[in-house]
């Protein structure tokens, strides 16, 4: 009686230690599984993070290669400063399921390449590279407008003698002074359409205002002068442009941008204006009266915290048959000179909103060839060269001011010319 009781009050806590071992293995493989899961999201948030610093490092190379109006402390700070608001973000974010996270990083690393090439191209732009030799292309599906005036000045002084030279110290004749003073002021108005990100498109019609004053002045017995004023006005001949980024921006890698250029005839020509009976000209011409089409080649090359640039194209004359009596001469054929052209420079950004730049470019116009009847007459040839400075600021995030200043070094080159323009950009 005595053991059968010992053995039913031991049966109790036997099912007791077996229940608090099933009890205790289940919770051991529950947090079991809590840790691997824990180990998962452990390499998840690892994976996510190289994957943000490379993102971070891709934004900065892409900065730090095409933009030169940053300031070389902003370009140091970059890093650091853009590098923990990502993984700040990153870690308020809610985990992501495994299998959605690769497909959103993707595409999330897309868009910010998308948009550090884009902030990229237009602070580039905001060197004030010249406009007329190729720059950092309009972003895709932007555009932006233009309102530019030009002024420009130029003198012409020639002495011409007249007659016989019997020794090297006597002449015998007449001695002609010719002085002219030229001005001219140009308003147009430039669209640019950023077709893809590496073509462009842009527009141009100008309008022009011209007034010159020629003194011609004789010295011999009687002195005489004559002085002739004369002015004009009109739209100008338009312009269209098309530009192709050749590769893309690479950190120590130059940029090579093409370009095509052609200009109509859209303007008043010197053969279009009126005459006087001894084929003086009553008026000014507008326009050159021919067709143009120029081929170029760019090349920006970003050394921070300056860009370099290249140009060199030629410049395509169409001739074209005239017709026209000047005088007593009837002007047949004409056929204006090519030019070649070819500039470099130097743009440095100073802080975010200035920049400056600094160049020279020169021209080499080949002698225009003119038929009358059954001759051909061809002038000489003429090198302009000048020197180029130009400021630019950005006034907000869509409107900068430019300032281009030319100075003529070479004697057919134009004195000076001063540009301002104020792109607007949408």
């Amino acid at each position: 009686m005595a053991l059968a009781q010992d053995q039913s009050t031991g049966d109790p806590d036997s099912s007791l230690e077996s229940a608090d071992r099933s009890e205790l293995q289940r919770l051991k493989q529950q947090i079991d599984r809590q840790r691997e899961q824990l180990s998962q999201q452990a390499q998840q948030l690892e994976q996510q993070r190289q994957i943000i610093e490379v993102q971070a490092n891709r934004i900065e190379q892409v900065l730090s290669g095409q933009s030169a109006t940053a300031s070389i402390a902003e370009r140091k700070a970059a890093p650091e400063a853009i590098t923990p608001t990502v993984r700040q973000q990153a870690q308020n974010q809610p985990r992501p399921a495994p299998s959605s996270t690769a497909t959103e990083t993707v595409g999330q690393q897309a868009q910010a390449d998308n948009a550090a090439q884009s902030q990229a191209n237009a602070r580039a732009t905001e060197v004030s590279i010249f406009a007329d030799v190729g720059g950092v292309l309009t972003p895709k599906g932007r555009f932006s407008l233009e309102p530019r005036i030009d002024y420009t000045q130029s003198g012409v002084n020639r002495f011409f003698f007249q007659g016989v030279e019997i020794v090297d110290v006597v002449l015998v004749g007449l001695f002609e002074l010719t002085d002219a003073d030229r001005d001219t002021v140009t308003s147009s108005l430039t669209a640019r359409y950023g077709i893809t990100d590496r073509w462009e498109i842009d527009a141009q019609i100008p309008y022009l205002y011209r007034n010159d004053r020629i003194t011609n002045e004789v010295v011999g017995l009687d002195n005489r002068r004559q002085i002739r004023e004369l002015s004009g006005n009109g739209v100008g001949d338009a312009e269209i442009g098309l530009h192709y980024q050749i590769n893309r921006a690479g950190k120590g890698h130059p940029v090579f941008i093409a370009n095509l250029r052609g200009k109509s005839d859209l303007g008043k020509g010197p053969f279009d204006v009126a005459r006087d009976e001894d084929g003086l000209e009553l008026d000014l011409p507008v326009g050159s009266g021919f067709w143009t089409v120029e081929p170029s080649l760019t090349m920006i090359h970003s050394l921070d915290p300056a860009v370099l640039f290249v140009n060199a194209g030629y410049l395509f004359n169409l001739s074209k048959s005239v017709n026209t009596l000047i005088g007593d001469t009837l002007i047949d054929r004409v056929n204006p000179g090519d030019s070649i052209r070819a500039g470099f420079g130097l743009g440095v950004g100073l802080n975010d909103t200035l920049s400056f730049s600094l160049g020279y470019e020169h021209n080499h116009v080949f002698g225009t060839k003119t038929f009358i009847a059954d001759t051909r007459q061809k002038t000489s040839s003429l090198e302009v060269g000048s020197f180029l400075f130009g400021l630019s600021m950005g006034l907000t995030d869509h409107i900068g001011l430019n300032l281009n200043t030319q100075l003529g070094v070479t004697d057919d080159a134009p004195d000076v010319r001063i540009s301002l323009r104020i792109p607007f950009r949408f």
